[in-house]
């Protein structure tokens, strides 16, 4: 039962490249690098296509206001702090995990891919 006075909204079906559209948008207009957003964009739709609807598009409305707030740096620099021969620790730097390690796996002939990670958001 809800509380008097509170709206309980209804589900709403779109269709997945929309659903990836909307949040690229939402999230380039909060500051969020074109590249970023679309990771970021991809894993929420791509978790809810799998049925995951708590990682999906409904944690969208925390990451925009999270960023609002300045608790997620939409632009990091990542560096390695520690490689050795079989991997690296990057620092996140409060960005988006799903974005960073993505970015962090790329040049894979540069380190190896990463194995940890701290100061990061979890997606």
């Amino acid at each position: 039962m809800s509380a008097p006075g509170t709206v309980k909204a209804a589900r709403v079906y779109v269709e997945a490249g929309a659903a990836d559209a909307f949040a690229r948008r939402l999230l380039s207009a909060h500051g969020v690098p074109e590249q970023d957003a679309a990771i970021v964009a991809a894993c929420l739709v791509g978790a809810d296509l799998r049925g995951v609807d708590t990682h999906g598009l409904c944690r969208l409305p925390g990451y925009l206001d999270r960023l609002r707030r300045g608790l997620i740096n939409p632009h990091p620099v990542l560096e390695p702090e520690r490689v050795t021969p079989v991997a690296a620790a990057l620092d996140g730097r409060a960005s988006s995990a799903s974005a960073w390690c993505r970015r962090a796996a790329a040049p894979i002939s540069a380190w190896p891919p990463p194995t940890c990670s701290k100061r990061s958001t979890p997606d």
